[in-house]
């Protein structure tokens, strides 16, 4: 418990100091230290989010199935979900640099995966929501409406970083559309929330 506390304390800190490459390293010590999976998968998917910082997207997404492989072996279906939703939302957004073995097919098995997973939780719900918006829409108003229910499951969480995350998908979503006043509307309130994020924790 205490080398898991001090790995974690390390990749606070050298995260906050922007020095991402070593905090990404001591994510993943933390990670290896934790004495559950749900600690451990909360340590991978700060290393993730270090490496979406960085634009190392197949990184995240490795450390996500990492995260998302160890919640299944520990019977934590929430867990896994969440891990395997978030790493359906890394390849949506940046698709280059990964293997060809990581297709739409592949995503959308994940996706399945993830849903079948997935107890009653109201974040696991908003993650799911939001891999739905990036990954499944293929007309503009489709994607409107996946990115709006996206939006009201992040609100119900109260939770300022899915929120943030989910006006993102809707904001992309919106400039499809060609509503421009409102992707706009969606931008300001997304750099509204961004001050009250945690400096010291890529995922607070």
């Amino acid at each position: 418990a205490t080398a898991h506390r001090l790995a974690g304390s390390l990749a606070h800190l050298t995260f906050a100091h922007g020095f991402f490459r070593e905090a990404r390293a001591h994510y993943r010590a933390a990670a290896d230290r934790a004495g559950d999976a749900v600690a451990a998968g909360r340590d991978l998917r700060r290393a993730a989010d270090v490496a979406v910082i960085v634009s190392d997207g197949p990184a995240a997404f490795d450390l996500l199935l990492d995260a998302a492989e160890r919640a299944r072996a520990a019977g934590e279906g929430n867990a896994r979900a969440a891990a395997l939703a978030l790493a359906v939302i890394v390849h949506v957004r940046d698709p280059t640099g990964f293997p060809g073995a990581v297709t739409a097919e592949r995503r959308a098995e994940l996706l399945r995966e993830a849903t079948a997973a997935a107890g009653s939780d109201p974040v696991v719900d908003a993650l799911l929501a939001a891999a739905r918006a990036w990954h499944e829409p293929t007309a503009p108003a489709e994607a409107l409406d996946l990115s709006r229910v996206a939006g009201r499951a992040a609100r119900r969480t109260d939770d300022p970083v899915l929120v943030a995350a989910a006006l993102d998908v809707l904001g992309v979503a919106a400039v499809r559309a060609g509503r421009l006043r409102e992707s706009q509307d969606i931008l300001e309130e997304r750099l509204r929330i961004v001050p009250s994020l945690a400096a010291h924790d890529p995922t607070e």
